[in-house]
């Protein structure tokens, strides 16, 4: 499977809850951790979090689509 720079942002229908994902970061960077702290600042949002770094290797790319599984059901409840 080939991976490239994958990181979004979604709101979500229930009130005020923001989600922030990543298959490729296990932390936030440049523009989204800018958003995340102003988000974070105001606080006015329920901010979750899927961020998750795979090793690249069979076990990795199992963990990897077990995620994606995950994260359908997560972007499943979102507006955007």
């Amino acid at each position: 499977m080939g991976r490239g720079r994958f990181n979004f942002l979604c709101t979500s229908n229930k009130k005020n809850r923001i989600t922030f994902i990543s298959l490729t970061q296990s932390e936030l960077s440049g523009d989204f951790k800018l958003i995340d702290k102003q988000l974070r600042h105001e606080n006015k949002y329920d901010i979750h979090y899927i961020l998750l770094k795979f090793e690249k290797n069979l076990w990795g790319d199992f963990k990897y689509f077990l995620n994606c599984l995950k994260q359908l059901v997560e972007i499943k409840n979102q507006v955007l």
